[in-house]
């Protein structure tokens, strides 16, 4: 597909997208419904940007037509493959040490688009996670690397993982992860900031927005995503491992903040259920749906996140990771967000979609 490369056009790949819509209580009638996981294929770390009436979920990875798989849907009850974001031979030149993740797309002020993610820099023999950039002029590529080294590299045997942006008032910041439990030490999110394109480093040193500290967070923090509702800021981020995994969410004044609150308990969590189908929720995307309801009314609020099924009983990385969705709550007295369907646990099916815009405002 154009700005893709070829397309996985094969009717098993495009039927392992496709949702049943069926009507749950407490759907209006005729309103689409969706079930968990949307589908079938691997798609860890999903980053989803809305654009031109699509949303479009860049994932982990990579398959024999190149890296980063991407998948679209117009009605948030069937997804599609659509391909690839860099087709095979287009990657990067720095990234020869392979392992591409956590792939992330964003508006800039100016109209273009940005892609941060993160690939080991060097050889075959390397290690260490370094972050990246991509540009284009449309999240369906082509994607050209305006830098033949990292966006941002860690000087010691520390990686950086699991970049995402904060676009807001002409400010542009990356927020990413240390992969310090990778060698036994405490992991952060850290932040800096960006000059208006992405594409260089503006702050002569990272700040801390969060580390570890929760007991469900086991030895890690990571997958870093950030919204504003309201009057404050809210870090969505995962932490723990396997089926352990789990997102919880802060909350700071200012993306320059000392003063990041976690909630405490995680937000989404499959809370080690026996038998719960889908388990290991995590690396998330929130945002805000255009709104489609009565004149006045807000958008709702979606999160897109990979879990696995939870008859698998060991993970490995073999096994996929299938992309699920929920929809999000804001409590009015407390601020916090919390799934719509109550409780922690991936919602399983069928689920009302919220009523939205199809096309971009």
């Amino acid at each position: 597909m154009r700005g893709f490369g070829l397309a996985l056009a094969a009717a098993a790949v495009a039927s392992a997208f496709a949702l049943p819509a069926t009507s749950p209580a407490g759907a209006a009638v005729g309103q689409a419904t969706f079930s968990n996981p949307v589908g079938t294929a691997n798609t860890p770390d999903p980053g989803v940007i809305h654009h031109d009436g699509r949303f479009l979920a860049f994932t982990t990875g990579g398959t024999s037509e190149g890296t980063f798989p991407v998948h679209s849907s117009k009605d948030l009850v069937t997804w599609k493959s659509e391909g690839v974001a860099f087709p095979k031979g287009t990657e990067p030149s720095w990234a020869g040490g392979g392992l591409f993740w956590a792939p992330e797309v964003h508006k800039l002020h100016n109209g273009s688009f940005v892609m941060v993610y993160c690939a080991r820099a060097g050889g075959a023999a390397s290690t260490q996670h370094s972050i990246g950039v991509a540009t284009a002029s449309s999240p369906m590529g082509p994607w050209r690397h305006p830098l033949d080294k990292p966006l941002l590299s860690h000087p010691d045997p520390i990686g950086l993982i699991d970049p995402t942006l904060f676009i807001e008032d002409g400010h542009v910041h990356l927020v990413y992860k240390t992969d310090a439990n990778a060698v036994g030490e405490t992991t952060r999110i850290l932040a800096v900031e960006l000059d208006a394109s992405a594409t260089r480093v503006l702050s002569p040193a990272p700040w801390q927005l969060l580390q570890t500290s929760e007991q469900w967070e086991g030895p890690l923090v990571e997958a870093p995503w950030i919204v504003r509702n309201g009057g404050g800021l809210y870090l969505f981020y995962s932490g723990n491992m396997m089926d352990r995994y789990a997102v919880g969410v802060a909350r700071g004044s200012s993306i320059n903040a000392t003063d990041w609150t976690k909630r405490g308990p995680p937000l989404l969590s499959a809370d080690n259920a026996t038998g719960w189908d889908l388990v290991g929720p995590g690396h998330c995307s929130v945002l805000q749906l255009p709104a489609g309801g009565q004149a006045g009314e807000e958008g709702a609020w979606m999160m897109w996140f990979h879990t696995w099924m939870g008859h698998q009983q060991s993970y490995n990385f073999g096994e996929p990771r299938r992309l699920t969705q929920a929809v999000l709550t804001w409590d009015k007295s407390t601020g916090w967000p919390s799934l719509a369907v109550g409780g922690i646990r991936p919602p399983v099916g069928p689920r009302p979609v919220p009523p939205f815009q199809h096309r971009d405002p």
